[in-house]
């Protein structure tokens, strides 16, 4: 039920109907259609896509399509095939299945024989066929890497028949170059290409249907025809032939497949082997190779030679020539340049600039005169190793003329230049090199000494900021070591004041009352001495100008603690705090270390503290015998230790707390901030 749905709403269901729209390209959009036919012959062309051909009686059909799964229909086949003719561009069109179903099996249609004009007609066209002839070329598609092409020379004609490269490599093909062969396959007029001039192309599926009815065999040469019969053809006909015969001398060879033979008749040939020939110039050889004709020289392409039982060429002396005779001779008449093919001439001239890839296939740019010669040194690459480009240099070399592509109808030959190939070492003479200063060079030079001039101003600029800023540090350094020598020496001052005149003032008090009851006198004096004494140590000490508190503060208290154990934990930078708080936090911190051990008979004291922003809280512990601060009367006794640590501790808008118990130490917790200005 499904097929028969699917064939009426097909728009097409008949395989002649089909191939009247693909022959006349008359479809403008997707048309879709289902016919049935026999298979003639499968074309994998990639890796599940397939040419299909289907036979209707003498009707044939390509349709292509992927095959993803499942077999693909083999010759013989019935098969039913659903799709769409989709346009190709070009105005050509092209039927591409969806889904086939094989209605049964049957022995494939039988081939089409007959002459290859016959074939190739447009009658036989995608039906399976054979064509028979000569292989005489096999070249790769320059536009699809997927095809390679063989050109089938039949009756004086020539055919290109593409095989897909995943069905036989390059390779096997050239080894089948100048057999006869029968090709199994099928016409295409459909597939056009603007790089070919052809109708018709002969399709091939892989290197099996290639059947070799007559190789070259043992001696290729003995069937290959004479050139000298291709006198009276004209230029046209030569590319349709089959491989000719030539015997004569290597005059020279150049780009090792590419030589000129001078033929027995006089005249030359340029030969392009397969392969590099075993056959030294100025040695006899029997050539067999395709001919054409560039206008006015004989060409053979693909060929092969070997040695002939001639004597060899005597080589004729060089003909030297000046440059204003060179000039000249290159604006003469093309047929007067003829006479130059295949001569040895000697001319001096200039090597123009050149790069190194032109050294690396061996053709160099001689200036002679005003004009421009190729000399081609592969065939003796140690005469150009010297070479540079402004070198004058002597060159002994064989003329080949290169030409134009023939024209039907060109007066005269269509010559394009001279070729000079270099056959020996020896014919490269240097006449005079170079100087030195050339152009190239000196622009180097010039380029290196301005990125040197402007290496030394970058060094000079960073230098003299790397001065700068080291002088700047320099002058901080200085400034703030003077700073500190001034604090001392003031510090100095101020002390040696206090103890000349307040010091030996409250001395004297204490001794003029010693007369009478003045206990609390005495206390009070001796609280006096000893503050005084701190002020003169804090005057004399660098202790604030320590970069860590907690340095600070081992230098304070280094003269009290006498062996006691004390543990400083405050890791505070003495640049986070203003030189008035450092004195201050120092002051509490010794008058309570002091009290500790001198009150408290402390073995230990641990001093904690840390600095939160502008506000440094630390602590006092010891483990000395304590006391109760509620019965301290500190200063009814004569002692203002405590009361000057907690003045100290207010003018810095802190606090003092002291906890202590009889016989378990005591603790002082302070908080200070710094002053705002």
């Amino acid at each position: 039920m499904t097929a028969v749905l699917t064939l009426l709403a097909a728009s097409l269901v008949r395989l002649g109907d089909l191939a009247k729209i693909v022959e006349a390209d008359a479809c403008e959009g997707n048309r879709d259609f289902c016919v049935t036919g026999t298979v003639s012959y499968i074309l994998p062309f990639q890796e599940k896509f397939y040419h299909v051909l289907v036979e209707d009686g003498d009707i044939g059909v390509d349709i292509t399509g992927s095959i993803d799964s499942g077999p693909a229909p083999a010759p013989g086949d019935r098969i039913r095939l659903d799709g769409a003719i989709v346009p190709r561009g070009a105005g050509s069109v092209q039927p591409e299945f969806r889904v086939f179903e094989i209605l049964g099996h049957g022995d494939a249609p039988a081939p089409v024989s007959g002459p290859a004009d016959e074939i190739m007609s447009g009658r036989h066209d995608f039906r399976r066929a054979y064509l028979v002839g000569e292989l005489r070329d096999v070249e790769p598609s320059g536009t699809d890497p997927c095809w390679n092409f063989l050109s089938i020379i039949s009756n004086e004609r020539q055919y290109y028949a593409p095989i897909p490269v995943r069905g036989a490599s390059l390779a096997e093909l050239e080894a089948l170059i100048g057999s006869t062969v029968k090709l199994d396959g099928f016409p295409d007029s459909h597939t056009c290409s603007f790089r070919f001039l052809d109708e018709r192309r002969f399709h091939v599926s892989d290197l099996n249907r290639i059947e070799v009815l007559d190789s070259l065999g043992t001696d290729p040469f003995a069937k290959a025809p004479s050139v000298s019969s291709l006198r009276r053809l004209p230029p046209e006909i030569l590319p349709r032939l089959g491989r000719h015969r030539a015997k004569g001398w290597i005059v020279t060879v150049w780009q090792s497949r590419n030589a000129l033979l001078l033929m027995q008749d006089g005249r030359h040939a340029i030969v392009s082997f397969t392969s590099p020939p075993d056959i030294p110039r100025g040695q006899s050889a029997e050539v067999i190779g395709y001919p054409s004709t560039d206008g006015f020289t004989l060409r053979l392409t693909r060929a092969m030679a070997r040695p002939a039982d001639s004597r060899p060429r005597e080589e004729p002396p060089p003909v030297s020539f000046s440059e204003e005779e060179f000039a000249s001779l290159l604006s003469a008449e093309s047929l007067a340049k003829h006479s130059l093919q295949g001569s040895r001439m000697q001319i001096c001239g200039t090597f123009a600039e050149f790069g190194e890839g032109q050294r690396g296939r061996g053709t160099l740019p001689l200036a002679v005169a005003d004009r421009l010669l190729d000399v081609d040194f592969s065939a003796a690459p140690e005469a150009c190793v010297d070479i540079v480009p402004g070198c004058r240099v002597r060159v002994t070399g064989t003329c080949v003329l290169a030409s134009e592509n023939w024209a039907s109808l060109s007066v005269g030959a269509q010559l394009s230049g001279i070729r000079l190939v270099v056959d020996r070492p020896s014919d490269a003479t240097i006449l005079a090199r170079p100087s030195w200063w050339t152009p190239t060079r000196l622009s180097a030079v010039v380029a290196i000494l301005l990125l040197v001039i402007m290496a030394i101003l970058a060094w000079n600029r960073s230098l003299k900021n790397l001065t700068e800023k080291r002088g700047r540090e320099l002058f901080r350094e200085r400034s703030a070591s003077a700073l500190a020598e001034l604090k001392t020496a003031e510090r100095t001052r101020l002390a040696a004041d206090i103890h000349d005149s307040i010091s030996q003032m409250l001395t004297g008090t204490a001794m003029q009352l010693d007369a009478g009851d003045a206990d609390a006198a005495k206390r009070i004096l001796a609280s006096c001495r000893r503050e005084l004494r701190a002020c003169l140590w804090d005057l004399r000490s660098h202790a604030l100008d320590a970069d860590n508190f907690a340095a600070a503060v081992r230098e304070t208290l280094a003269p009290h603690i006498d062996g006691h154990a004390t543990a400083i934990d405050m890791d505070i930078p003495s640049a986070k705090m203003s030189e008035a708080l450092r004195h201050a936090a120092l002051c509490i911190i010794r008058e309570a270390t002091v009290n500790a051990i001198r009150h408290g008979h402390a073995e230990t004291i641990e001093i904690m503290g840390k600095l939160e922003g502008r506000r440094l809280a630390f602590t006092v512990a010891d483990d000395g015998k304590g006391f109760n601060p509620a019965d301290y009367r500190g200063s009814a006794n004569g002692h203002f230790g405590l009361l000057g640590m907690k003045e100290r501790a207010k003018s810095f808008n802190g606090s003092l707390e002291i906890q202590s118990t009889p016989g378990k130490g005591s603790l002082v917790s302070v908080v200070l901030e710094e002053k705002t200005t």
